[in-house]
This record gives C-alpha cells, structure tokens and sequence, in this order.
C-alpha cells in the first residue's frame, strides 16, 4: 500500500453507468471544503440536501464531527474493522493514523466504498492488481493474525480486500454494473 498525502479529492456518483463529477473536497488551514460542480447542480440531483445544500460556492462543516468531513463523505469511510487494518498497514509503513487525513482516506477509499459515491485519486494500478483472489480459511487465518496483533505480513492482502469478503466483493461487484 502506497500512499500519497491529497490536499484535494473530487466526488462522483456512480450508479453503474460511470461517475458524474459532484464537486470537490479540498483541505486548508485544518479545515475541509466542498463545492458542487456547476453541472451536477443544474441536474438538481440532492447527495444530502439538509447538510450539503444544492448551491454553488465553498460548504464547510464542523471540524469537531465527523473528523471535519460532511456526514454523506464521512459514511464512505472504512467501517472500525477496515480502519484497523489501514491504521496497522499504515504502522508497518512508519506512519501514523494521525498523520493520514480524511481526505488522504477517502481518496484510498476511491471506486471501492459502499454505495454510489467514488473518490479521485483512486488507487495506483499497482494497489489494484495487487488485489487477488483469496481463500476464506487463510483469509480467516489472516484475521485471526490481525485480532493478535500478528499482522504484519498480513495487512496488505485483508487491505486490499477493504474489510470484505471475496464473496461480498464479487456481490458488490455485480451491484455497481
């Protein structure tokens, strides 16, 4: 897993038929901004009209939630079993989680989250074709390592799997087509 601090991320939508460009999240002075693509405001489609209102122009929240992001971003972060594996794959790079920003994990995050919502950059190609086929019992024996604190060798494999199954992957597979 390499990663390279973002400062930026741009948000799509993707319901299958390829992203549609949202807008755009930026960080600056320990603050994060969004600001809605011109086009996808005049498509009128609300991604979360109380929190992110359909306007042109810089939106920011409370940096004390959601660790500064808008909750619809925020949901598209690692559940606590996938932060774990990143915040240890991290540890045997010599960083530390706090060193990562929301956005530098939103943009890990990439195609690959739940839901419709995609994030550029999205993982080099050499992160994508480390992603394999695995077998549940090593997978199983894998994270059995994890919960032990035996990992190292691990992580990037239950990485690169995002904290899901082989089967729930090919499922989420099939749903985005």
């Amino acid at each position: 897993m390499n990663l390279s601090p973002v400062a930026a991320v741009a948000v799509g939508l993707d319901f299958g038929g390829g992203a549609t460009r949202v807008g755009r999240l930026a960080a600056r002075d320990r603050r994060i901004y969004f600001e809605y693509d011109a086009d996808f405001i005049a498509n009128a489609v609300e991604i979360s009209p109380l929190s992110l209102p359909l306007r042109p122009g810089l939106q920011t929240t409370d940096t004390a939630l959601f660790e500064g992001l808008p909750g619809a971003f925020n949901d598209s972060l690692p559940d606590g079993w996938g932060r774990l594996l990143f915040d240890r794959a991290l540890r045997v790079q010599g960083l530390l989680p706090e060193q990562i920003s929301p956005l530098d994990r939103l943009a890990h995050v990439g195609a690959h989250g739940m839901g419709a919502l995609t994030y550029e950059p999205d993982l080099t190609p050499e992160e994508a074709a480390a992603a394999q086929t695995l077998e549940l019992d090593r997978i199983a024996d894998q994270a059995q390592e994890v919960l032990e604190g035996q990992a190292d060798e691990v992580l990037a494999d239950l990485i690169a799997l995002e904290g899901r199954s082989p089967i729930q992957q090919d499922i989420d597979a099939r749903h985005r087509r």
